[in-house]
This record gives C-alpha cells, structure tokens and sequence, in this order.
C-alpha cells in the first residue's frame, strides 16, 4: 500500500495499520467504502461503492463541510 500511494498520492489522510482491520470495524461489505471521521472522532457519514468526486463532494457536504 506505501509503494502504491508514493506513486499515486492524495491529497486526504489515509490510515494504514498493521494490527487492526479497518473494514471489519466499520462492516464494510463493498468498495471503496469511505468514512469521513470529524475531529472528535465521531462518524460524520460514510460513502459505499464508487461514485467519483460527485459522491464525495456530496459527503463532506452532508457533514457540514463546504469544498471548493
């Protein structure tokens, strides 16, 4: 997933780790399955599938958060 990222790189935070599955602890059943997590660490929505910037945009919007 390192050599991926350093050849693709984004420009949101991406967790990795080794001793947890982040997919078990959020039931994800497809992918991508995107969880916007706000700063106190509360699920502010979540995204399953693909769907593109659209679908994106639209979650941070739902959480209250505007994008240029």
């Amino acid at each position: 997933m390192k050599e991926y990222l350093a050849r693709s790189p984004r420009s949101v935070k991406i967790v990795l780790t080794e001793d947890t599955n982040l997919a078990a602890w959020y039931a994800a059943k497809s992918y991508p399955y995107y969880v916007l997590i706000d700063r106190n660490g509360k699920i502010a929505g979540t995204h399953k599938g693909a769907g593109g910037e659209a679908a994106l945009r639209r979650l941070l919007k739902s959480a209250g958060l505007e994008v240029e």
